[in-house]
């Protein structure tokens, strides 16, 4: 029975095979045959399969490159919404393409199962890795990058003012630059700049750049007023506008507090995430200092400024009169300005002036003094493409020329249209950074009746404005300024008895001469 059983199956096998071979099909044998015949064409489609891969997997990674190196341009504000998105839409094109490739090659794997070609071996390999970026996706992509690039960022308990000279250093500030809390007061006190800062004219997402003895200080602007807070969107605005400027300038360490992450508010673990983000890979180390011992930042006292309707050249003794010099100007023929003309008027001193510009060469934020009928007029020479740059130049050498207390004095003009309100503001932010031992005095504004307080002034006037700069006033009940200094028809007053003698002396011994600075 068991022999019977045999012959049978082999009847049924042979008849199976003549049917097969009725209907066209193929024998297993005769596949494999054909299959060997044809191998040396599937291998060639393999190769051609293998280069495909190759180019689809470097042009995958030069966008996710492309993604990391945003080019801005000239605009470095510009968001980085639009270039993910871009980028996005690169790499989904490229993920369809790959899923069609994919499909035709398990369509070829199939096929080619019975050969275990190396060739064949290396396709798949190649396919993985194009499949494991896809999956991967453009986000975790930075991930894993900026995983390799942890170790450029470091935290460590020191004095960020105590790095080597060969840091730059950075900080966060408002549009305003009031930088008054916070380590922006060191920043304001050791780097100084705050003209230079305003003539950049910087807007959020824009980084400011002061230089002192070849150490750069970077002011990143991520907020408008000093009263606002910053978002993680503004925040990469400037940082991105950081890389840039130190690519630039081929700068490769950083010192930084905690941007951000103090009076602003912001959660360091997102923060440093997005430093890690933009700077890895770039060469540039970044030390974030954290002291545990709190520095001791005293602010130093606020210089006093007041408003008054009376003009410049009406203002009583031994106030410092300063005028405002355009070296553009003054060298042309038939010079006039109606300030420095009224000054004049009653202390004649621009015949010397115009003297001393043709035979002198002035550079922007240069001063020159003159003592004229025991009085003191210093002029400081400005251009308009550096102006601000230019009135920090000259207060700080009035400053340094004239040690004693000090009573400055300018020719504002009505304070309050907006052009000149900023205008002014500038102008008082600037002198406050560098002086603290005088005050300032802002005559001609015809719109008040008596001598008011400044920041109560400002704080009135922005209400109204709807504005909202951060200002901080004297602890005053009532703003109206109440020191019969200021009544004109009293030359003797109460305030010349707070006058250093060393002005009176300073005076005596240069009356009938002049000094220029």
């Amino acid at each position: 029975s068991k022999v019977e059983s045999k012959n049978n199956i082999k009847n049924d096998v042979k008849k199976n095979h003549v049917e097969d071979k009725n209907q066209g099909k193929k024998s297993f044998k005769e596949k494999n045959n054909e299959m060997v015949q044809d191998k040396p064409n599937m291998l060639v489609e393999s190769n051609k399969k293998k280069k495909t891969n190759n180019i689809m997997l470097n042009s995958l990674c030069k966008t996710v490159y492309e993604d990391k190196e945003i080019n801005y341009g000239d605009n470095v504000l510009e968001s980085s919404t639009s270039a993910h998105k871009l980028s996005n839409k690169k790499q989904n094109q490229v993920s369809n393409k790959n899923i069609n490739e994919k499909q035709n090659y398990n369509k070829s794997d199939q096929n080619q199962s019975k050969f275990s070609d190396r060739s064949f071996n290396d396709d798949k390999y190649d396919q993985k890795i194009v499949n494991d970026i896809n999956n991967i996706g453009l986000h975790d992509t930075h991930k894993s990058i900026n995983d390799v690039g942890e170790g450029m960022l470091e935290e460590i308990d020191e004095d960020l003012f105590k790095l080597s000279k060969d840091y730059s250093l950075a900080h966060c500030v408002a549009e305003d630059l009031r930088m008054g809390a916070g380590i922006a007061v060191d920043f304001k006190r050791i780097f100084g700049g705050v003209g230079r800062l305003v003539d950049q004219k910087l807007k959020i997402g824009d980084v400011g750049i002061v230089q002192r003895h070849g150490q750069f200080a970077f002011y990143l602007v991520t907020k408008k007023y000093s009263n606002g807070k910053p978002t993680m969107n503004t925040m990469e605005k400037a940082l991105r506008s950081l890389f840039i400027i130190m690519k630039k300038n081929n700068l490769t360490k950083l010192g930084i507090p905690k941007i951000g992450c103090g009076l602003d508010k912001l959660d360091w673990s997102d923060t440093r995430s997005l430093i890690v983000d933009i700077f890895s890979g770039s060469g540039i180390k970044i030390t974030v200092c954290m002291p545990s011992k709190l520095i001791d930042s005293k602010t130093p006292q606020r210089l006093n400024v007041h408003i008054t309707p009376s003009n410049l050249w009406e203002m009583v003794a031994e106030t410092i009169i300063v005028v405002f010099i355009d070296l553009e100007q003054v060298c042309k023929k038939n010079w006039k300005d109606n300030v420095v003309d009224k000054v004049d008027t009653k202390y004649p001193f621009k015949e010397n002036l115009l003297k001393d510009v043709k035979n002198k060469k002035f550079e922007p934020g240069a001063i020159a003094k003159y003592i004229v009928k025991n009085e003191v007029i210093i002029c400081i020479f400005v251009t308009q493409k550096a102006l601000y740059s230019s009135l920090e130049d000259g207060f700080k050498s009035i400053d340094q020329t004239i040690k004693y207390y000090k009573y400055l004095a300018i020719q504002s003009g009505p304070i309050e249209p907006s052009d000149n309100f900023e205008h002014i503001s500038w102008i008082v932010l600037i002198l406050r950074s560098i002086s603290h031992s005088c005050e300032l005095w802002l005559c001609g504004d015809v719109n008040q009746t008596s001598v008011t307080y400044y920041d109560q002034y400002c704080k009135n006037v922005l209400s109204s404005m709807n504005h909202s700069f951060q200002i901080s006033s004297p602890a005053q009940n009532n703003y109206k300024y109440n020191d019969n200094r200021h009544n004109l028809n009293m030359r003797e007053t109460s305030y010349q008895n707070r006058r250093s003698e060393s002005f009176r002396e300073s005076v005596d011994q240069n009356s009938s001469t002049k000094t220029d600075t």
